[in-house]
């Protein structure tokens, strides 16, 4: 799936390319990261050296971090 990161008055919309739907929003923290929430989930991002997206996803059932990457496409 694609996705466009759109700004808005107060940080960023990922939106899925296909259909335009909302898949969540990017808010930013006083440290310069982000929090993305969604219906199903809430996590950490920040835009790594190359410019993706990564989102960090706290996962109950493993008790561990979960790692995306979005690629930025030009």
């Amino acid at each position: 799936t694609k996705y466009e990161i759109k700004s808005d008055n107060n940080g960023y919309l990922l939106l899925n390319k296909k259909d335009n739907s909302n898949n969540g929003l990017l808010r930013k923290t006083s440290n310069n990261n982000y929090i993305f929430t969604s219906k199903n989930r809430v996590s950490v991002g920040y835009f790594n050296e190359k410019g993706n997206l990564i989102l960090e996803t706290y996962d109950p059932k493993t008790d561990r971090m979960i790692l995306e990457e979005f690629v930025i496409t030009k």
